[in-house]
């Protein structure tokens, strides 16, 4: 949109996730569908599998679970991806860490 500048937090962003799928023994993340960026601009929705998203959280990547904007480009966003690597294996999360699986707050697909 002409004239229109993006703000801050949207410029910082990487990966926008929108909506996952879990397994169902574990409740392990296992597929993603999000916004990467490329550069200065959005690619389209992207699948995004469990050894993808935690290579590009290890790479200290900014990613945010959040839903598109009504202006392109922009996004809504909810809180930001973490990784944590304990004793247990490897846990994806948003907000406070979770019992027992993977948990990141954004609807099923």
């Amino acid at each position: 949109m002409r004239g229109y500048r993006l703000p801050k937090i949207s410029r910082k962003l990487d990966v926008v996730i929108v909506a996952v799928r879990y397994t169902k023994r574990n409740k392990q993340f296992k597929v993603g569908q999000g916004y990467v960026r490329r550069g200065s601009i959005w690619g389209d929705i992207t699948l995004l599998n469990r050894h993808d998203l935690v290579q590009r959280l290890e790479g200290k990547q900014y990613i945010v679970t959040g839903a598109p904007a009504q202006i392109p480009g922009e996004f809504d966003v909810f809180d930001r991806v973490r990784l944590d690597q304990g004793d247990g294996g490897e846990s994806i999360y948003v907000g406070e860490m979770p019992q027992k699986g993977d948990e990141l707050a954004v609807p099923l697909f």
